[in-house]
């Protein structure tokens, strides 16, 4: 905190800062956001502290974010005041690959509904190399590779024509979705769903893998792969 508030000019050492509070590597459970703000205050009593930060813009959109479910405050005292430095985090609660899949796939007839497409969209039947697929996401590897191969197994299996997407996203349920899987000729999809850390710290991302049936135009023994990656929103 000394570095934090003795340097307030120097604003590449006061980024590094909070943006290594932001970046806790002790949290006991995977998040996808996180906010971080500093303030001083008159007095020290808890009282005059909470009727404080309200006020200031900052402090006041990290106390009332309604996601944040996980905080730390840093508090030190400098002759009448205090100084304070407030982080939050978004915990990340759809871990389950299960539930993942039925949000993406709902999501993707849902806006298929909404472009005017009255017929249903079907599930390929793939459960088995599915749920290996989620596995390896879940495990950490790359999802292209893995794309790669739920997409061959596919083909192989079905002797039909296929197309695959890679997502990487913090919000399953609000996808960017590629046109071509928005089109008449998709009619069939298979969604494999893995949540991931990032090595060594609590920052979580899910990837979506969506192998769909393509009635012409590609040869079926051929492994098309197009890729869409989706940035957590803040």
């Amino acid at each position: 905190m000394p570095q934090y508030f003795g340097n307030p000019l120097d604003s590449n050492l006061v980024d590094q800062i909070a943006l290594g509070a932001m970046a806790d590597w002790d949290l006991a459970s995977p998040v996808k956001d996180g906010d971080f703000s500093s303030l001083i205050v008159p007095g020290a009593s808890l009282d005059e502290l909470m009727g404080a930060a309200p006020d200031a813009p900052s402090s006041r959109a990290t106390l009332i974010d309604a996601d944040a479910g996980i905080a730390a405050v840093g508090a030190m005292r400098d002759g009448s005041q205090t100084r304070l430095l407030l982080t939050t985090w978004v915990p990340y609660t759809r871990t389950d690959a299960a539930e993942v899949q039925k949000i993406v796939f709902e999501s993707l007839k849902a806006e298929r509904h909404r472009r005017g497409f009255q017929g249903g969209l079907g599930e390929v039947g793939m459960e088995d190399a599915v749920a290996a697929a989620s596995n390896r996401l879940q495990g950490g590897e790359d999802p292209m590779p893995v794309l790669e191969s739920l997409l061959q197994q596919t083909v192989d299996v079905m002797q039909r024509n296929f197309k695959g997407w890679s997502v990487i996203t913090t919000e399953p349920d609000h996808i960017a979705w590629p046109e071509e899987l928005l089109t008449p000729r998709m009619t069939y999809v298979s969604v494999a769903a893995g949540t991931r850390l990032q090595k060594g710290s609590p920052w979580a991302t899910t990837a979506v893998l969506i192998v769909a049936f393509v009635d012409k135009g590609i040869v079926a023994d051929e492994a098309d792969v197009a890729t869409a990656v989706v940035l957590p929103a803040r």
